[in-house]
């Protein structure tokens, strides 16, 4: 399994460099560019909820934003992950990768690159995941080391911004426990 999994990684690094695209961390200057992305799928699909400037910036400023760039400098991808102040809970947000370029492993990558901002600064973190049961991204969840919870388990701030009902999984991870995401994040 673990094989599969570097195999298939190495893969979506490939797709990266095939597709002229690379992943870094977000800056100040792409809080715009972000912000349309994500407020486009949003719009869309309704898997990912709108996002405003304050709330972009300040994943920006705590380290735990990526895009995926063209060469030419155009955002095509994003991933984030917010820091709940009440808890040890930090929640994977925004995973977006524009219609056009989904298929290739970016997802995967750009998941990977918050992951491990997230296991450098907080190793004692648990990651939650919350996901509309409409939209994809349970198996690569899975496949990574998550498990889903049951909402009464999940951490009461989670909901403070939507509705708890039946149209959300929960999913959670804690690397203290789970030592092969540390590889694989780190691969």
């Amino acid at each position: 399994m673990q094989m599969a999994m570097h195999t298939h990684a190495n893969k979506s690094a490939q797709n990266l460099a095939r597709l002229n695209t690379h992943i870094a961390p977000a800056t100040e200057k792409d809080v715009s560019k972000i912000i349309d992305i994500i407020n486009k799928e949003a719009k869309l699909s309704g898997a990912v909820l709108p996002v405003n400037e304050t709330e972009v910036t300040s994943w920006i400023k705590n380290g735990l934003s990526f895009v995926v760039k063209t060469t030419a400098g155009e955002i095509i991808g994003h991933h984030s992950a917010y820091i709940w102040p009440e808890s040890k809970w930090i929640e994977l947000r925004a995973a977006i990768v524009a219609p056009e370029y989904r298929g290739n492993g970016i997802n995967k990558e750009l998941k990977k690159s918050v992951m491990d901002a997230i296991l450098k600064k907080y190793p004692n973190a648990t990651i939650v995941s919350v996901k509309n049961k409409a939209s994809n991204g349970r198996t690569l969840l899975e496949e990574l080391g998550f498990k889903k919870i049951p909402q009464s388990e999940a951490p009461k701030e989670l909901f403070e911004i939507g509705p708890k009902n039946e149209e959300y999984d929960i999913y959670v991870l804690n690397p203290r426990i789970n030592s092969e995401l540390s590889v694989l994040a780190r691969a």
